[in-house]
């Protein structure tokens, strides 16, 4: 039966009251979130955004490193209104330029005893506590008052979610929005053509303020009512270690770090099968086969060393 729901939020409510203790997001050394925190976590940040005057329609932009708290701050935000992550690695000059291009109405930015200049003149500045135990520990405080406040409105599949920034490599980097419908219809695709499912468990090692990190890795997973890893190391040499710990059985990364993964722990292995992580990436030309092709790799700790069973599919 299909559980997907108009909007990203009702979706995300609608696993929390289908099964509230099931465990939606892990990270090392917090408490694991479950569907029912989390959908009264994105509730009570919203209702925070909606009070400080932010609606529907207003633009957030969200600086944090990947981590628990861009998680948890980014699916609140694009549940709410409208999210357009911001690289935080960028320097100083390019996040002032960047901001004032895309004209938000808040700032979301990591708690910091001295606020970085490029963020200090927005309006609508935002931070952001650090969990250090448990997810309940992330919440915003509000530095400044938003500028153009906005009704709350009704969020519904046409409104759009986020605003991403796309890469540039075919010319000048550019803003794409993406509606409440088109992520629920790209959890409904992945759902039927990987067949994953709620006893599958992503992880999320890609950056939140890209596009595949956010949508492929931590949302998408949790719209199809699978819980989401992430390691507190993206290190290849670590590899095999966060694997035993939190057990993912999927995983989207970059394929340099797939590369690094396979030539320091893979061997072919027929058996090994029945415990696994998938591994999806696009390869370039040479690198494991032609792109556009995703890969998948069935992996298994097994004696030390992971097995692998590989599977082709045409998903452009």
């Amino acid at each position: 039966m299909d559980s997907f729901q108009p909007t990203i939020g009702r979706t995300l409510a609608a696993h929390a009251k289908r099964d509230p203790a099931a465990i939606a997001i892990l990270s090392p050394g917090l408490r694991p979130l479950t569907f029912g925190e989390l959908s009264l976590q994105i509730e009570r940040i919203g209702a925070q955004l909606r009070a400080a005057g932010i609606g529907a329609s207003s633009r957030v932009g969200v600086a944090l490193p990947r981590g628990p708290e861009a998680a948890l701050v980014s699916l609140a935000v694009s549940a709410t209104a409208i999210m357009l992550p911001i690289n935080p690695n960028l320097t100083a000059a390019d996040l002032e330029t960047e901001i004032e291009r895309i004209k938000i109405d808040a700032l979301i930015v990591p708690h910091s005893d001295e606020l970085p200049t490029w963020a200090v003149r927005s309006s609508g500045l935002f931070e952001v506590a650090r969990a250090t135990t448990s997810f309940a520990e992330i919440a915003l405080t509000q530095r400044s008052d938003v500028a153009r406040k906005k009704p709350a409105g009704d969020v519904d599949e046409k409104s759009v979610s986020v605003i991403f920034r796309t890469s540039g490599t075919t010319g000048s980097a550019k803003r794409v929005p993406v509606t409440h419908q088109n992520l629920v219809e790209m959890a409904r695709k992945m759902q039927r053509w990987l067949k994953i499912g709620p006893s599958d468990r992503s992880t999320c090692i890609l950056p939140i303020y890209y596009n595949a990190g956010f949508k492929a890795t931590l949302l998408v997973p949790l719209l199809i009512g699978c819980s989401v890893a992430m390691p507190a190391t993206t290190n290849p040499n670590e590899f095999d270690q966060w694997v035993d710990e939190l057990r993912p059985t999927w995983l989207t990364a970059a394929p340099a770090f797939l590369q690094a993964v396979l030539d320091l722990r893979m061997r072919f292995n027929a058996d090994g099968q029945s415990q696994g992580t998938t591994v999806d990436a696009e390869f370039p030309p040479g690198v494991g086969g032609q792109a556009p092709v995703a890969r998948r790799f069935r992996m298994a700790k097994r004696r030390g060393d992971f097995s692998q069973r590989r599977a082709e599919r045409n998903i452009t």
